[in-house]
């Protein structure tokens, strides 16, 4: 979480689009590894199987933002908006996962009327958190931070195809809030 507060976001999305090996499989980004949906057995819902998360629909970030907010104070520092750190986390993650796409893709599928058209890449709990979500991309969209984050490689260093992931991000954010 320190890259957020340090704006180290080239340091970020070089960590994310990092290659690693794995015993008896290909190399793949760290980004490709992050997530739940990557990992054996991650789409069981295994994680609603704790209490109080029997209902949720990312049990895991759930999990995660309750157990980290208190356990990250000796880390990140006390912040009163540790969420907003996790969810900015995801969303930037998920924005470099993309970036293995081809514009063209994105560019047919937003251009689609159909908000069930879009390009797959993990969303997390900002999916669903439409309030912490909004603020996010919105500081993503603002000029300084739009040009730090392209500058830093986010969106293949290209402004078009940041815009165009962050359109597409929404649609399936739209899909998650149903």
């Amino acid at each position: 979480m320190a890259w957020f507060r340090s704006q180290r976001w080239q340091t970020l999305h070089r960590l994310l689009s990092a290659s690693i090996s794995r015993e008896h499989h290909d190399p793949k980004r760290i980004v490709e590894a992050l997530f739940l949906w990557s990992w054996e057995g991650g789409d069981k819902d295994y994680w609603k199987h704790l209490e109080g998360l029997e209902k949720r629909k990312t049990p895991l970030s759930d999990h995660l933002v309750a157990l980290f907010e208190e356990w990250s104070k000796s880390f990140v520092g006390i912040t009163a908006h540790f969420e907003h750190l996790l969810e900015q986390f995801e969303i930037l993650a998920s924005l470099v996962h993309i970036e293995s796409s081809d514009i063209t893709e994105l560019d047919d599928m937003l251009g689609r009327q159909d908000p069930q058209s879009w390009v797959w890449m993990p969303v997390g709990r900002s999916g669903w958190h439409s309030s912490i979500r909004d603020r996010i991309l919105s500081e993503i969209l603002s000029d300084d931070l739009k040009a730090a984050l392209l500058a830093a490689g986010f969106g293949n260093g290209s402004a078009d195809f940041l815009d165009k992931s962050i359109a597409n991000y929404r649609r399936i954010a739209g899909r998650m809030a149903w």
